[in-house]
Formats: C-alpha cells, structure tokens, sequence
C-alpha cells in the first residue's frame, strides 16, 4: 500500500513538474533526486535542458542519481544529434557520472565516432574511465574498452589525447605503457584549462603501476 501511495505521488509529482514556478520545480527535482525515482528520468531531462541556470544545475544533479535507462536513452539522442556542441558534451558528462556500466558499449562507440566532435570524444573517454576505473582487467568488457581507447593516443584534437591517458590510467591498461611513454617523451602540447598531455600521460603510467600521482596545477589559457 506505502509502494503503491508512494508512486502515485511521484507520478502526480512528475506530471506536475513543467507547471511549478522555479521555487517549486527545485523542490520537486530536489525531493525526486533524494527519492531516487527512476520513472522521473525523462522530466528531469526536460529540466536539464531549461534555459534557467539553476534548474538545469539541479536537474543535472539529480539526474547522476536516478539511474534511469529512459533518461540514458534521451541523453544519448542529445548526444548524437542535438545542435549545440556544449549541450552534446553535457549529456555526455551526465551520463560520464551516473557510472552505469551498461552504458560502457555506448561510451565506446561515441568515442570512436569520428562525426562526434572532439570535446564530446573526450568525454566519453572520461565515461569509459568512470564506469570501468578498477574493474577487473580480465574481462572481455575490459579489453574492448582499451581496444577502443588505444588510437586515441594518436588522435589529432589535444584533448582526445589528453583523457584517453586519463582513461586507460584509470583502466590501469599496462599493456599500454609504451604507448603512453612516447606520449610523454613526445607530446609537448597543453589540453586548455588542464595541463600538457605528457604530464597526464606520465601520471596514467604512474597510476598503472601503483605508483603515487604527482599533484598538478591547472595552467591557465
């Protein structure tokens, strides 16, 4: 009966969202965030594409939490096709966060996409790093993943890169530590707002080997 009363409310809650002043529809992204309601996946990702800052903020939020396969399926159709690059790069930030690993076939695929613009390759290296950081190396899931990620090393966009080292890192991909070296030795060019690939290429060697990982600051473009 509780179950029953409790999704008749978030439905109610749900239908209601679009007609709440700002006040209210923050509440009610907040109090569906905190309950974790997955049905409310596609109206939150009508707020995430609000023009109000703080909603969209919200929305965003909320959305890393619920989990909600419907929300992944719209995200991943702003990804593909929405007009604006930013918007494109976001919904793959949001899905990069949710750290679902259902969505590591999705994340692969965007990444070798070579229609998909850079910033939104590069995110979706950081998703790949996400949702598969410390999982088991054995895997087949694994392997396809650094499969995928490897000619990213060589990729023409700085960025691309820049976080294929922070993904196969974060993979702890051994077999790609020649590969990462010659980045280091060779790649003398600044990803904006972060630092040089060779430096993110000698911190993903480091964190392969269980070695400590130097502290950087951000170089200011």
């Amino acid at each position: 009966s509780d179950i029953i009363t409790s999704r008749c409310l978030s439905s109610n809650l749900i239908k209601l969202i679009p007609l709440l002043d700002k006040d209210r529809q923050l509440a009610a992204i907040h109090l569906l965030d905190e309950l974790r309601i997955r049905c409310a996946g596609p109206a939150l990702v009508a707020c995430w594409l609000s023009e109000d800052e703080d909603v969209r903020f919200k929305a965003g939020v909320a959305l890393q939490d619920v989990n909600s396969r419907r929300a992944y399926r719209l995200l991943l159709k702003i990804v593909d096709t929405h007009a604006d690059v930013w918007r494109r790069e976001q919904a793959c930030y949001l899905l990069s966060f949710a750290r679902d690993v259902s969505l590591t076939g999705e994340f692969g695929r965007i990444f070798s996409d070579p229609g998909q613009p850079p910033a939104v390759r590069a995110q979706a290296a950081e998703g790949l790093a996400y949702v598969l950081g410390y999982s088991d190396r054995r895997t087949s899931i694994h392997r396809k993943a650094v499969e995928a990620l490897l000619p990213g090393l060589q990729d023409p966009a700085v960025e691309v890169r820049f976080w294929t080292c922070f993904a196969l890192g974060n993979l702890r991909a051994r077999r790609t530590i020649a590969n990462l070296q010659r980045l280091v030795d060779e790649d003398d060019e600044i990803c904006p707002t972060w630092w040089h690939v060779r430096d993110e290429a000698a911190d993903a060697i480091s964190q392969i080997r269980g070695e400590p990982v130097q502290s950087r600051q951000r170089i200011p473009m």
